[in-house]
């Protein structure tokens, strides 16, 4: 019988394998533009997989600051909603959603299941800062009237992730999400694939999965789960030997929705115009989904490979993938999300 490991990223690749050959033609890894793009690189350190910020406060307990970065990466959606957001506040989806845990923290909320049970949809626009109503005109002179804002859905999205989330937890006796990582790891530590499959199976709000089609299975790309996991391996597993994850190397990339622009932009896959007006034309999860993400990995798998085959360097799918979402931090890449999803990694 296949091991966890096997049956979950082992299980990721196979089926981008299976998307690849059995959809339709969509596009191509571009090994031109990949060439292009690596030899522009100047040393190995920028496709190597991001190490942690270290966090601006100090945390009580390490139980507390593990919870922190659980619900950070619980509520890592939202990408969708970037461009309404810098309009109304200047920060996109990530910044937005680090800004409202930080003010949790630092306002001295515990950030249990109590807590996020006791929450209701007003408490969301003061605490993540964006405008859930908006003022509009009437056909009366001066008279105005209040309406739900285009943000008025990402803070019902962020409310039920909690709220969902809480109520899972509180099923298995538990107040904080940092309290099932820690059951689930144990005091030996557990191998990266059986805590994400934990999460996915476990809280909707971490599941990434896009749908099954006639040409293309369901793929568990479980980009949301994985990034947490391989957070808390580069955080703590120099100090805390649970999280010592022996298969941490074969960690997936999250290939999402931002992750597809950013290597296209980069040049490392082409679409065909088509398959790229599919995949561009909406907000939420489409069938061009899994096969447009499948061929992302294969991407990535071939920038890797060829800087390994040309440079020398000890290069990985999830470094390339890093280096990627690092570049779209810079002014020149604010425009690139233009495949985002309302319920898609906002990194």
């Amino acid at each position: 019988m296949p091991s966890k490991v096997d049956s979950m990223f082992d299980s990721i690749r196979a089926a981008c394998a299976t998307a690849r050959a059995n959809a339709a033609a969509i596009g191509t890894v571009n090994e031109e533009g990949i060439a292009a793009w690596a030899a522009a690189l100047q040393n190995e350190s920028e496709v190597t997989v991001d190490e942690p910020h270290s966090l601006p406060f100090r945390f009580d307990s390490f139980e507390q600051e593990l919870n922190f970065l659980a619900i950070r990466n619980l509520l890592n959606f939202g990408s969708a909603y970037d461009k309404e957001l810098e309009k109304a506040t200047g920060k996109r989806a990530h910044e937005t959603i680090l800004f409202g845990i930080i003010c949790m923290h630092i306002s001295g909320k515990s950030m249990t299941s109590d807590e996020f049970l006791s929450l209701t949809l007003g408490d969301i626009e003061p605490l993540f800062n964006f405008p859930l109503s908006s003022e509009t005109s009437t056909e009366l002179s001066g008279v105005t009237m209040m309406v739900a804002s285009p943000l008025r859905p990402f803070g019902e999205q962020l409310l039920a992730a909690l709220q969902e989330t809480s109520t899972i937890l509180k099923t298995r006796g538990m107040q904080r999400l940092s309290q099932f990582v820690l059951h689930t790891v144990g005091a030996e530590g557990t191998r990266a694939a059986d805590l994400t499959l934990a999460l996915t199976s476990t809280f909707p709000a971490f599941r990434d999965v896009t749908p099954a089609t006639e040409a293309c299975p369901e793929i568990p790309f479980s980009g949301k789960a994985i990034a947490f996991v391989a957070e808390l391996y580069h955080r703590f597993h120099a100090t805390r030997p649970e999280f010592k994850f022996a298969d941490h190397a074969a960690l997936t990339p999250t290939c999402s929705p931002t992750v597809v622009a950013l290597a296209r932009r980069a040049g490392l896959l082409t679409l065909t115009e088509e398959a790229a007006t599919q995949f561009d034309a909406t907000t939420t999860v489409s069938p061009i989904d899994g096969p447009v993400r499948a061929l992302t990995l294969s991407a990535l798998e071939a920038a890797a490979a060829h800087l390994s085959a040309t440079r020398g360097w000890v290069a990985s799918p999830r470094g390339v993938e890093s280096h990627l979402i690092r570049l779209a931090a810079s002014p020149a890449m604010r425009d690139t999300h233009v495949a985002a999803r309302s319920d898609s990694l906002a990194f």
